[in-house]
């Protein structure tokens, strides 16, 4: 599961984003050093997932999910130590980093962009200690036994080093995914994805963005770092989280909403991390998944099962559009549109699969 962890500084408003996006009431998260982040598994809204499960009529509707963490905000002046530690540690295991910045407070407001870039320019800072200390190790061990895997790995952080040295962050590098691999076990912080959630107040609702305290300076510092954002204002869409549909469908009206921020940070998240969805369907169970744009069928079918990677036979697949404009799947068969397909072939979005295997 997707795993995505909203941190930032204290006071942007983290955990009333979480609740913004997961309807779900936040708790206490210090408890000594053992920190408890709140955590909740978020369903990924999918009209193709519902026409599905109407057109066949199961029972079982299982939608793809996100896991959403609410870290506690991140002081990089703070003398506890194991404090520090411990939060970044969270961070470390998130797929991908949504970094919560407040524009609600007018006075504040102006601080967001400095807020973004310092924010990243904390991850590279903690990516350089990483490296700098893997390269003392590393000359060390080389000088008392050369060995050619350790030089060339030797080379490759001091490559690395550089760039972060130049405020780099190790996503934005000029390096293959071999040699990002070959440095994964030192979990370096800046390679992860961040998005950028703006949170403005419920009065700014409906106003350009141009119009903003600190919005125009805010989403040039994301755009000047290739950071993808989202506007919301979290106050307001966690008094939506617990309405009924038709008491929100009413307070959106009043306020000139048309979408909530779920669907819009889903979509953020799912093309920052380059996720796709591919659906299975049946009388018993119809289902999305999500997999990583670029995938093969071998390896959609790991995503379901191990087993079923491990014993791929064929995967049996039907373009959703097809699915719908031909009414299903016995006239899509009939049309030509029932395709066999193997490990190979690359999985695209909105698939319908079945796999077949033997193990």
């Amino acid at each position: 599961m997707t795993k995505v962890g909203l941190f930032g500084y204290p006071g942007g408003g983290k955990s009333t984003v979480f609740q913004a996006l997961t309807a779900q009431a936040v708790s206490p998260q210090f408890l000594g050093y053992d920190l408890k982040p709140n955590q909740a598994v978020v369903k990924i809204p999918d009209e193709r997932l519902d026409f599905l499960a109407e057109h066949y009529a199961t029972k079982s509707k299982v939608h793809a999910t996100l896991e959403m963490f609410d870290i506690p905000g991140f002081d990089p002046s703070s003398t506890e130590k194991k404090l520090k530690n411990a939060v970044l540690e969270l961070y470390r295991r998130m797929d991908t980093l949504a970094l919560v910045v407040g524009l609600f407070d007018a006075d504040y407001a102006p601080e967001a962009a400095k807020e973004v870039r310092s924010m990243v320019e904390e991850l590279v800072l903690l990516d350089y200690v990483i490296f700098e200390r893997a390269i003392h190790n590393l000359e060390k061990t080389t000088r008392v036994k050369p060995d050619k895997d350790m030089k060339a790995r030797l080379e490759l952080c001091r490559r690395i080093l550089a760039q972060l040295e130049d405020g780099v962050p190790v996503r934005s590098m000029e390096i293959s995914p071999e040699e990002l691999k070959s440095v994964s076990d030192l979990a370096p912080m800046s390679v992860k994805p961040v998005i950028v959630v703006l949170n403005i107040a419920d009065s700014d609702i409906g106003h350009d963005p141009a119009d903003i305290a600190g919005m125009p300076a805010a989403i040039k510092a994301c755009e000047d770092l290739g950071l993808p954002h989202v506007i919301m204002s979290a106050g307001l869409e966690a008094e939506l989280s617990a309405m009924t549909d038709e008491e929100a469908a009413e307070y959106m009206s009043e306020f000139g909403i048309s979408e909530r921020a779920l669907p819009r940070f889903i979509r953020t998240a799912y093309s920052t991390l380059n996720l796709i969805t591919f659906l299975t369907a049946s009388d018993k169970e119809c289902r999305s998944w999500s997999v990583r744009s670029g995938s093969n069928a071998q390896q959609t079918a790991g995503v379901i099962h191990s087993d079923l990677a491990r014993g791929f036979i064929r995967a049996e697949t039907i373009a959703y559009e097809d699915f719908v404009e031909l009414g299903g799947e016995k006239a899509a068969k009939a049309a030509g549109k029932y395709r066999l397909e193997g490990k190979e072939y690359l999985t695209q979005d909105g698939d319908i699969m079945n796999i077949r295997f033997n193990v």
